[in-house]
């Protein structure tokens, strides 16, 4: 195919000019009608024909292309320095090097699901300076490249990958607490105070329970009012 002949023109130039590419916008061609355009957005630099051949073959099969194709544009929107595998054997150890090519293949692994879901279907967790759980992390589109996972203000101790939606409140029996079955406390506290200057402050104090199937949960008690026990998120 045509895109073929096309990928295998830009392997060739960005292999003798050393380099690799992290932005494309592939333009169809209509007769009669404005150009249907793709854009490719990687979230690593890459020259390997193979894999940019099947972004766009995915793109493409998403679309529907509102006329007949007379011709294909390939524009670069940006040219990266290439750094090869034996180039990276020289700078730095081999256990990181063996990281960074997991890293890579996760990388391209995930282009090719945005590819497919479109924008909205994945999503990247950044964490966030903020001492209130609710707010301490936020969901950014994957292909935004300043979505990646920062540990700028993450805190010391433990936090829940999984947090509620909502506070659910626990059951307090005797000195046992109960979420649908009894939960044993195991360690904490955690104690977490802020939101004290808008007249809506946060007292919590944070334990780490686990349930009877082992599930380790985060749990808070209320330091004002009726000292209710609330679930708050799940580590495993």
């Amino acid at each position: 195919p045509i895109i073929d002949e096309i990928l295998i023109k830009l392997r060739d130039f960005l292999i003798q000019r050393d380099l690799s590419t992290s932005h494309l916008l592939l333009s169809m061609v209509h007769e009669k009608r404005s150009r249907t355009k793709i854009d490719i957005g990687l979230r690593r630099a890459t020259r390997h024909r193979d894999h940019l051949l099947l972004l766009i073959e995915t793109h493409i099969a998403q679309l529907t292309v509102p006329a007949p194709v007379v011709g294909l544009k390939l524009e670069v929107k940006q040219f990266d320095a290439f750094l090869s595998d034996s180039e990276a054997l020289l700078t730095e150890e081999q256990i990181e090097h063996r990281s960074k090519i997991n890293s890579k293949n996760l990388d391209q692994f995930m282009e090719q699901l945005h590819a497919r879901l479109g924008d909205d279907a994945l999503k990247s967790i950044n964490t966030v300076a903020e001492h209130c759980p609710e707010y301490a992390t936020q969901q950014l589109n994957y292909k935004d490249k300043k979505a990646e996972i920062s540990t700028a203000g993450v805190a010391n101790n433990p936090r829940p990958f999984w947090l509620l939606d909502a506070p659910i409140q626990l059951t307090l029996r005797g000195s046992k607490l109960y979420h649908r079955e009894a939960i044993t406390l195991i360690s904490g506290p955690e104690r977490i105070e802020t939101y004290w200057w808008s007249g809506q402050d946060i007292l919590r104090d944070y334990y780490i329970a686990r349930d009877r199937n082992g599930s380790r949960l985060w749990v808070f008690r209320e330091r004002r009012g009726k000292r209710n026990w609330f679930l708050h998120g799940y580590f495993s």
